[in-house]
């Protein structure tokens, strides 16, 4: 079971440095179950919304780019709850989109992705499995 943290998953179509290896994982994503936290789309949303105000990537790219990732198996948990995320948050001075995640991995016993360094740093600390 995987945790795709946002970062991971618009990496594919706007982080040169990141997209090849992201690409090496689509395989392994489309094998398994992946799970993310409830904020998850609204992310994903808004780093598209921003590359078309941009003008880095088109309204059409966006939409095409939003099918194709609705072709993976994606479900949205219901869990962990708002209290929990903000608890964990500032237990482990993260903010609480990278708790949900973090919080949503350690719970399930999953494997986070995820490109964002201090996520990738924290992970390991609470010896959550963590690709990057």
């Amino acid at each position: 079971m995987n945790v795709l943290d946002a970062s991971f998953v618009l990496s594919l179509i706007f982080d040169e440095v990141h997209s090849k290896k992201a690409e090496s994982y689509l395989n392994l994503i489309n094998e398994s179950e992946n799970v993310v936290p409830s904020h998850w789309s609204v992310e994903v949303t808004n780093g598209l919304s921003k590359a078309i105000i941009n003008n880095s990537f088109s309204e059409i790219e966006s939409y095409l780019f939003l099918t194709n990732l609705s072709s993976f198996n994606i479900q949205t948990a219901t869990n962990p709850s708002a209290a929990r995320i903000l608890k964990f948050s500032l237990t482990h001075n993260l903010s609480t989109y990278d708790a949900a995640y973090l919080l949503l991995a350690q719970d399930l016993g999953a494997t986070l992705f995820t490109f964002d360094e201090k996520l990738i740093k924290k992970a390991e600390s609470l010896k959550v499995e963590c690709i990057s």
